[in-house]
């Protein structure tokens, strides 16, 4: 723990608008959209396979054909045939009405603009670990580099808590119950495997820490 040492995010914004504008020409949903549209309606019968579409329409994340899918989907205008494979059900371009069309731009901004949000808080996220690393590599933090007793306590005043002290390559395993169900509810099982040197263990329970 490191106390009065904080990261800003004085520049995480989240803006609608910024997000809109951030690669929006490179990432048009909309134009892929509409290519993909009109791939469907010229299949046979309306069936489209998802994987030669996507490789028809040169898109390196298939994802974003996914998007599209549950977009139209959503909005009826498609249905599954198969796992990897849709049917339009949606008529012609004229038979679609305003509203259904006004649905459906309202949809493809919705999820370029999830898109876009996410990107950023990916961006964001790798700033905050480069953050984290920076702080435990500095020489001058390495002193502080320990939590007391005090400090469990304080924090985990209400719970029952098992402190291991291990050398690197220590492995601790909870088993998952076959019967999670049937498991006690204050039940826990740990298997501890160290292939170097005995650790070091600490249980807290109420007020008081015992050490063995």
């Amino acid at each position: 723990m490191y106390s009065g040492q904080g990261i800003m995010f004085n520049d995480f914004q989240l803006e609608q608008q910024s997000f809109r504008e951030l690669n929006r020409h490179e990432k048009s949903l909309g134009l892929l959209t509409e290519k993909f549209v009109q791939l469907l309606k010229e299949a046979p019968d309306g069936i489209l396979d998802l994987k030669l579409a996507a490789d028809f329409l040169a898109v390196r994340q298939k994802r974003r054909i996914y998007d599209i899918t549950n977009v139209l989907e959503g909005i009826g205008l498609i249905e599954k045939r198969t796992k990897n494979s849709i049917q339009w059900k949606g008529g012609s371009a004229a038979t679609n009405g305003p509203d259904i069309q006004a649905r459906l731009d309202e949809l493809q901004a919705e999820v370029e603009y999830l898109e876009n949000l996410e990107k950023k808080v990916d961006e964001h996220r790798s700033k905050v670990l480069q953050s984290l690393q920076n702080v435990q590599e500095d020489l001058d933090n390495r002193k502080y580099s320990y939590v007391t007793h005090q400090d469990l306590m304080n924090v985990f005043h209400d719970r029952t808590l098992l402190v291991v002290r291990a050398p690197e390559g220590t492995n601790l395993d909870t088993p998952i119950p076959n019967n999670p169900l049937e498991q006690p509810a204050h039940s826990l099982f740990a298997l501890k495997r160290s292939y170097k040197v005995s650790t070091d263990h600490a249980f807290k329970s109420s007020t008081k820490m015992v050490k063995n």
